[in-house]
């Protein structure tokens, strides 16, 4: 029976090494996975903070996005403000123009009518030269017979009369016709200069005008990609915004396990504490009953 109990003791301190190894393995197991749980928990702290910068840049990006964003609102309101006087000025012109096309082809009408008259009154004026050539001759000639006509007749002094009133009359016509041509073509050259000037204000006008229009097309093409990249940037944003609040729960999972293996381990401690306390005792209560079951009686 005595060594029969002492068979039991040394089972019992088998059970209880083997315990306490297994124990001691759990321990170790138990602070690998601590540590490779504080590792990831830096690491994973370490993401979080990198996620929190790339957050932070990223709300400041978004945020100088929507800055952005609203200044070209405002350059947009500007722009179709622009287009619209654009657009006005741009009728303006084309009613100009029309205006203008209309007074160029009444004042072309007036050339053409003032040409033919000037032409007509060219003609007269030859006519009249050559009436003139014909009456001078003819009144050479009637003064060189007056001259050897005899002094008694009359009729010639009242023809000579006569023939100088008509050609002092047809001079003054002659007179008036130069004049009066001269007068239209001078109107006529003004006409042509006012016309050439209010063609070259069109021609200014509309190059004014195509230029506005090239730059509202510039401020319009900007304006759509500033939306495109806004748009971007907030997709971006989003994205970044659910991938670290899956991040912060991944990081409160694992805070929550390694508290919870925290717990373990500081329980697996103390037990280990307490069985390596109660050891040596176990042992000396076991040496002694072994001595006094084989003292001598």
């Amino acid at each position: 029976m005595t060594y029969v109990g002492v068979r039991d003791f040394e089972k019992e301190i088998s059970a209880l090494s083997l315990d306490y190894a297994k124990l001691i393995a759990q321990k170790e197991k138990l602070e690998a996975q601590l540590l490779a749980l504080i590792t990831e928990n830096e690491a994973c702290r370490a993401a979080a903070a990198d996620g929190k910068q790339q957050t932070a840049r990223n709300k400041e990006l978004t945020e100088e996005t929507v800055n952005r964003y609203n200044s070209w609102n405002d350059l947009e309101m500007a722009s179709r403000m622009d287009k619209a006087k654009l657009l006005q000025r741009i009728e303006t012109f084309f009613q100009e123009k029309k205006e203008l096309a209309e007074i160029q082809t009444k004042i072309k009408w007036e050339k053409d009518n003032l040409l033919k008259s000037l032409k007509k009154s060219t003609m007269q004026l030859e006519v009249l030269t050559e009436s003139v050539k014909n009456i001078q001759t003819v009144y050479d000639k009637v003064r060189a017979r007056y001259a050897v006509t005899p002094k008694y007749d009359t009729t010639l002094g009242a023809r000579k009369d006569k023939l100088t009133d008509l050609v002092r009359t047809l001079q003054q016509d002659i007179s008036e016709e130069a004049k009066r041509t001269a007068s239209e073509q001078v109107h006529v050259n003004q006409a042509v200069m006012l016309t050439e000037r209010r063609l070259g204000f069109l021609e200014h006008l509309r190059a004014e005008s195509m230029e506005l229009l090239r730059l509202a097309t510039g401020l319009t093409d900007d304006l759509a990609k500033s939306v495109c990249e806004f748009n971007s940037s907030w997709k971006k944003y989003s994205r970044l915004s659910e991938d670290c609040k899956q991040k912060m729960a991944l990081i409160q999972n694992q805070t929550e396990t390694l508290k919870a293996l925290e717990v373990d381990f500081y329980d697996s401690k103390s037990i280990t504490g307490i069985f390596m306390c109660c050891l040596p005792h176990l042992y000396v209560t076991v040496w002694i009953v072994v001595l006094h079951h084989w003292s001598p009686s």
